[in-house]
């Protein structure tokens, strides 16, 4: 559990983050949730509304004859006293009443949607009686059309109730009611023998949002194997909240129109044989509750049996186990990283199915509580770039030292998508650098025209030494390759000359300072200034005498903007050269080797006793192709490291930049 504690710690950070300074700058507008009719034992008042924006009354059915609504006397009653009370809650909350449900009501629905006649009936009615009993908005949970043609009539219905609903509020002065409307987790029925998608263009005009069910994807009508319910990732299939939420945006319905379900409940199965018991376990029959137990209901049965809880981060989902019972569902942990990617996909928020499922607001709490306190601390210290990334990086490494028996591949995959989504969605512009140098001593094993340049947007020529910058018949003709190649490339990169390198800074530190026998980096605070005045050179000058843009004007620094008591002067760098240090990072495509002294102790501080292969340092194509060949246990994938980076860089506006050596040996 302990690795499950940093792995949730990790993505509440990262979709946190998002959140702050990406596409959802505050918390999710809708927080809301079913609330049963049925369940006497938990009335309105019960409901902490502070947890909540919307509560939906579920449910109420027309008339199978007028398509009308026929409230009786105990309805009234019900229905009433769950406005009031909502209303006068301290907060409020907005109410809807849904219409229809998964017990029944389908064939009625579709018959009244299929004739403009008792579609404006129903729609007259819907109005009447959410003014009556005061509700704030309609929701319409129809499960589910079963045809193309139905489908056709569900976006008549919608165009129709909209007209209507802004009608009445222009005619009364009133705010016009919410239409909401409870949809199958996925765009299209793809499962279906019969295929159809919903009316999108409909739905895009005339809601105000959809409810996505995102659960219900295994169950107890197949009791021959366990499932998560509720899976956010999928890796067999496109059964997944993942998939789901996507294809309606894909589909054209935006972002901030989807509300994703979360279930507060989770099916139950009896295992075939005890020792067999994670996600896809063979199953006999139904388990305890019936086939269906709330969340409060499996805490309880947790707690009571000493039954085995585990996380499944392939699926970011929960189950529980003791003997032969199994239990599928979400907890607090599975629940907030799906609300995390929720809002990394800009979605308006997650409703619940059902309000009374919770145990003492466990989940609603730790999910709000999780929310406001990690985005309190972001906002904190958005202000110190290198602090947040040692806090992020910190988290990553720590699982550097983890074995793959104790963290599936899976979960790597899942922070690898969860980095993905994260970058994508964080972008402040897709304009971003994306450079990388060259080596020319290394042109016989990787030439220019190998260069995939659609990968990059400039790419620097490494590197000329800094002697008088005499440039020999061999390098005039390199370069000019080099520039001639990238610029007729498709797409073209912009091409850039590095000068000196690591190999050669005594030269450039004789010419910066006039000084001799300088080591790596400048010395003392005099060079540095000498460093800066050498950026100052005549750019501006040179173009404006011959009429070509400025040549653009880098830099590669220390990895920080001080050293010992030295400081770059990064006030002559942003007057003299109108870029900033420090606004690009590199991430190294190299890797370095050390041959271990105890084959047991391999984790990142272990003792060495020398180089290991390749004389101590591989390029990332030399470690794949050794760790591929099986001389190595792979604890922790290389290009991993580079999504969190580069994630950090677009939570903080900066100009992505990846240098990647693109040496070989």
């Amino acid at each position: 559990m302990a690795v499950f504690r940093s792995l949730h710690f990790l993505l509440v950070v990262v979709f946190s983050m998002i959140a702050v300074k990406g596409v959802a700058a505050s918390p999710p507008t809708i927080k809301a949730a079913y609330w049963p009719s049925w369940a006497m034992n938990f009335p309105p008042s019960a409901i902490d509304t502070s947890f909540f924006t919307h509560i939906h009354y579920a449910f109420l059915m027309p008339n199978n004859v007028t398509f009308r609504f026929k409230v009786s006397k105990s309805e009234a009653v019900l229905l009433s006293d769950f406005t009031s009370t909502l209303h006068r809650k301290n907060p409020p909350v907005k109410t809807l009443f849904s219409i229809g449900g998964a017990g029944g009501g389908t064939d009625v629905i579709a018959l009244m949607a299929a004739k403009a006649s008792s579609r404006r009936r129903f729609i007259k009615s819907t109005i009447k009686v959410a003014r009556k009993y005061k509700f704030d908005g309609l929701d319409l949970d129809w499960e589910y059309p079963n045809t193309p043609k139905e489908m056709n009539h569900l976006g008549c219905l919608l165009e129709e109730w909209r007209m209507a609903v802004e009608k009445e509020a222009q005619a009364t002065g009133r705010q016009p009611l919410l239409i909401t409307a409870a949809v199958y987790f996925a765009v299209d029925f793809f499962l279906d023998d019969v295929y159809r998608s919903y009316p999108v263009a409909s739905i895009r005009k005339n809601l105000d949002w959809i409810n996505a069910m995102c659960y219900d994807y295994h169950g107890t009508w197949d009791t021959t194997a366990t499932g998560a319910h509720a899976a956010l990732f999928d890796s067999k299939s496109n059964i997944s909240t993942s998939y789901g939420v996507e294809s309606w945006i894909k589909a054209g319905v935006p972002a901030k129109k989807v509300v994703m379900g979360l279930p507060l409940y989770g099916p139950t199965w009896k295992l075939e044989k005890p020792g067999l018991h994670g996600i896809g376990a063979p199953a006999v029959d139904v388990g305890p509750g019936e086939g269906t137990m709330t969340f409060s209901q499996v805490e309880d049965f947790n707690r009571e049996n000493g039954a085995t809880v585990v996380y499944d981060a392939a699926t970011v989902s929960t189950y529980s186990y003791v003997g032969t019972s199994w239990i599928g569902y979400d907890d607090a942990t599975s629940i907030t990283v799906k609300i995390g990617f929720a809002r990394a996909h800009g979605l308006s928020g997650y409703f619940f199915w059902a309000v009374n499922g919770d145990k003492d607001w466990m989940i609603s709490r730790q999910v709000q509580n999780n929310s406001l306190d990690v985005q309190r601390s972001i906002e904190s210290e958005l202000t110190n770039l290198y602090i947040n990334t040692h806090q992020l990086l910190l988290h990553i490494q720590s699982f550097n030292c983890l074995t793959m028996a104790a963290i599936k591949p899976a979960l790597l995959l899942l922070l690898a998508i969860f980095m993905t989504i994260a970058i994508h969605r964080t972008s402040p512009s897709p304009s971003g650098i994306k450079s990388g140098y060259w080596p020319s001593y290394t042109a016989s094993s990787l030439p220019i025209s190998a260069i995939d340049t659609s990968l990059f947007t400039h790419l620097s020529y490494a590197f000329l030494l800094p002697v008088r910058l005499v440039v020999s018949k061999s390098e005039d003709a390199m370069l000019s390759q080099f520039t001639s190649t990238l610029h007729s490339q498709n797409p073209p990169v912009k091409a850039l000359l590095s000068i000196a390198g690591g190999q050669d800074s005594t030269t450039l530190s004789q010419m910066s300072a006039q000084v001799s026998s300088r080591r790596d980096f400048p010395e003392n605070q005099a060079e540095m200034d000498n460093f800066g005045r050498l950026l100052a050179v005549a750019i501006d000058k040179e173009a404006r005498s011959t009429g070509n843009p400025p040549l653009l004007l880098t830099a590669a620094t220390y990895f920080a903007a001080k050293f010992l008591p030295l400081r770059f002067p990064s006030s002559q760098v942003s007057t003299n050269v109108g870029v900033k240090l420090w606004i690009k990072a590199g991430i190294a495509n190299v890797w370095t080797y050390m041959e271990a002294q105890d084959p047991e102790l391999h984790g990142i501080g272990a003792p060495a006793i020398g180089v290991g292969p390749g004389d101590g340092q591989m390029t990332y194509s030399e470690v794949d192709d050794f760790n591929r060949n099986g001389r190595c246990m792979l604890l922790w994938c290389m290009t991993r490291i580079l999504y969190p980076r580069i994630l950090m860089l677009r939570i903080h506006g900066l100009d992505t930049t990846i240098q990647r050596r693109l040496r070989r040996r």
